[in-house]
């Protein structure tokens, strides 16, 4: 049982834990590096000093410099503006990313955000085996079928036994 466990564990690596200092009205960005895989990022942060909220958003670095030049941009995940948020987010693919924070709202004080970021990695993809994948729909309904069916013959059969022994003792 124990040795399932360990098979099942998730391998969990932290490569952020500091703290970033954004200047009012303007955000900073930390680039993280997923060449290998695509994890699962798990990210929290704690406005340790400053009085307006923060955003935290997890996007890949083309999109920072689609920010950075004004256009619209897209964002694996991200927080409202808030003084503390946790989230989990699944990486689509390897790549470049970067968690931006942003203090653009208020804009009043400098903001010094406490920030963790770790990565989670499954133990079958970490060790070059296989991601769990859901079945197809088509799959799905012939299970659920043959799942009622299997349930409907066992009914069925229970039914005739248990009617025979009931004549038989009346």
């Amino acid at each position: 049982m124990i040795l399932l466990a360990l098979l099942v564990a998730a391998t969990q690596v932290t490569i952020i834990d500091d703290i970033v200092r954004v200047p009012p009205a303007q955000w900073r960005l930390v680039d993280v590096l997923l060449r290998k895989q695509a994890p699962m990022v798990e990210l929290s942060y704690m406005v340790a000093h400053g009085r307006s909220g923060v955003r935290v958003a997890l996007m890949e670095r083309s999109q920072v410099d689609r920010m950075r030049a004004g256009r619209s941009y897209t964002t694996v995940a991200g927080t409202p503006y808030s003084s503390s948020y946790t989230f989990r987010a699944a990486v689509p693919r390897p790549g470049d990313y970067a968690i931006v924070v942003d203090n653009r709202m208020d804009g009043r004080d400098t903001a010094e955000v406490h920030l963790h970021v770790s990565l989670l990695f499954d133990h079958w993809s970490a060790v070059g085996g296989y991601r769990v994948r859901q079945a197809s729909t088509l799959r799905r309904i012939v299970v659920i079928l043959l799942s009622l069916a299997f349930f409907a013959a066992v009914s069925a059969y229970a039914w005739i036994k248990l009617g025979s022994a009931m004549r038989r003792r009346l």
